[in-house]
């Protein structure tokens, strides 16, 4: 059952919930891992400064890091993931889509 199905059926009113991978990854291991199953070039990485000095309010945005968790859904609602980690549910993706 899904976590949404599962939140509507058994989660008090006004109750919230992270629904995440078990595992916290940043933009750029999203990106990395598209792009390994993808068979794309790796992204190209410039030095932490440079989107400082040319787009500080762009990379102030990049670098929020947000603190989610699963594990209230999974204590509360009995959800689990379909998939543990990004790189599970791409290589599934991949794999059905082959």
């Amino acid at each position: 059952m899904s976590a949404t199905v599962r939140a509507l059926e058994f989660a008090p009113a006004g109750g919230t919930y992270d629904i995440v991978d078990d595992r916290a990854v940043s933009l750029t291991e999203i990106v990395e891992a598209i792009a390994e199953y993808t068979g794309s070039a790796p992204p190209f990485r410039v030095p932490a400064w440079l989107p400082r000095l040319a787009a500080p309010y762009m990379a102030r945005m990049t670098a929020i890091r947000m603190p989610l968790s699963n594990t209230r859904a999974k204590a509360e609602l009995g959800w689990q993931p379909k998939y543990s980690t990004i790189r599970d549910g791409l290589s599934q993706i991949f794999r059905h889509a082959a």
